[in-house]
């Protein structure tokens, strides 16, 4: 496979992320509706990051899937090498993207390790 092909395969790849962005939307759309509505009242902050369970469960998964998309590409990147100004701009894109999801797995990652403990007690 040629190295342009493998590149745009990794890029083009957009099942997982669609997946992860359909919760999260459908998770605030619903949630928003029926607080508001008056229907449900969780006990937590609604949309906290640090206080909301399922919400920090989906930004979780979301950090992760960013990590790993945006990791495989550097890896790609730096396996073939970085030969044109397109490829370092999306070089450094692909670093801001995998910061950017290794941020959201630290804000989250405290409150995910608590829910199993939550649940047993």
């Amino acid at each position: 496979m040629a190295r342009k092909d493998m590149l745009l395969r990794c890029t083009s790849s957009d099942s997982g992320n669609s997946y992860y962005r359909w919760n999260v939307f459908s998770y605030v759309v619903a949630g928003t509706f029926a607080t508001i509505a008056g229907i449900w009242s969780p006990e937590y902050p609604f949309l906290a990051l640090t206080a909301d369970p399922y919400f920090a469960v989906l930004g979780f998964l979301a950090g992760l899937n960013i990590c790993i998309g945006t990791g495989a590409l550097i890896v790609l990147y730096m396996m073939f090498g970085i030969e044109t100004t397109r490829g370092e701009i999306s070089t450094l894109a692909a670093f801001i993207g995998f910061g950017f999801g290794a941020g959201v797995i630290c804000m989250t990652l405290p409150m995910v390790l608590e829910l199993p403990i939550q649940w047993i007690n």
